[in-house]
């Protein structure tokens, strides 16, 4: 801590809120057990598996993330145990040693599937196109102004069957003879991992606004990148800075935009009028400035030339 006599070491209680932890429920009421929380997510649930890992909270690390003095996130470094979930779904063994390995240092890594002509291993397991004759995988690509991005693909040895018209493309042969397999590929399904504001849909009730709807189902989240709709205070209290700020509405705003404009967009529109009002306070600062300088007559001229909009001469005194 910072004293008179500089930075000393000193023995701090911090208070912190952690709703993440409650969400992902390794906390929740009443916990007092810190040796064995649950780790996986509650959306994990819906795969069914038969029990949960513990987590031994106890003696997890704490980071501290500040990004400002007001701001300082503490980060839960929380390991994930995926063998539980690997084992619920079932096909482990399946995919075991079909793939060829990529050094990681002292490990390796499953890098790409291994083809009929490609090395294997010593011991070589039942191959997979022996087995299957389609499969599947899936892409996920986390990103930055929304939470992601997918793509399912799909492996077929029977395109025809499988893919119908759609568009495919040849990734390898195996077997020979009647064993022959063509395998081709197709991208099946995609689309964008999207979190609450920015437009998900979930599972509600209709709306007011959804007429002759009325069971569940998935929808549209009501308040999405958009934002909450405005209040009729706060659509009253727009207009009034819009007039405290000698800004004609129709310059800026739609024609129906109390009813249109979400609260966010209201204020968007309100920010550009703020800058325009400010552009004029400045402006009209300026040339007053140069006005009531008698000595500066090149500056009185440009701020008439500027008040009337084109050059001018300066009128006779």
């Amino acid at each position: 801590m910072e004293t008179t006599d500089g930075l000393k070491p000193s023995l701090v209680r911090v208070h912190y809120s952690a709703p993440r932890l409650r969400r992902d429920e390794l906390r929740t009421n009443g916990d007092k057990n810190l040796e064995s929380t649950n780790w996986l997510q509650p959306m994990v649930k819906a795969l069914g598996l038969p029990e949960y890992d513990a987590q031994d909270f106890s003696n997890c690390r704490i980071l501290l993330q500040p990004s400002d003095a007001q701001n300082i996130q503490l980060t839960f470094p929380v390991e994930v145990i995926p063998d539980k979930i690997i084992a619920g779904i079932g096909k482990a063994n399946l995919w075991a040693r079909q793939f060829n390995l990529h050094p990681d240092g002292d490990d390796f890594y499953n890098a790409t599937l291994r083809w009929p002509h490609e090395k294997q291993p010593a011991k070589p397991p039942t191959p997979w196109f022996d087995l299957l004759d389609k499969f599947s995988c899936v892409s996920v690509d986390l990103g930055q102004r929304d939470a992601g991005a997918y793509a399912v693909f799909q492996a077929s040895a029977n395109p025809q069957k499988d893919f119908g018209k759609r568009p495919s493309r040849i990734i390898g042969e195996t077997g020979e003879g009647l064993a022959k397999k063509s395998w081709r590929a197709a991208l099946t399904a995609s689309g964008m991992l999207r979190l609450s504001g920015e437009d998900r849909m979930e599972w509600r009730a209709p709306s007011k606004l959804e007429k002759g709807e009325t069971e569940f189902g998935w929808r549209e989240e009501l308040f999405g990148e958009r934002g909450r709709s405005a209040t009729p205070e706060e659509t009253e209290q727009c207009a009034k800075l819009f007039s405290d700020f000698g800004i004609k509405e129709n310059d800026l705003l739609p024609d129906n935009w109390r009813e249109s404009l979400s609260f966010p967009e209201q204020n968007d529109k309100l920010l550009v009028a703020t800058r325009r009002a400010q552009s004029k306070a400045a402006r009209l600062h300026r040339w007053f400035w140069f006005l009531t300088d008698s000595k500066k007559e090149k500056q009185v001229q440009k701020a008439f030339e500027e008040i009337a909009g084109k050059e001018t001469d300066i009128p006779e005194k």
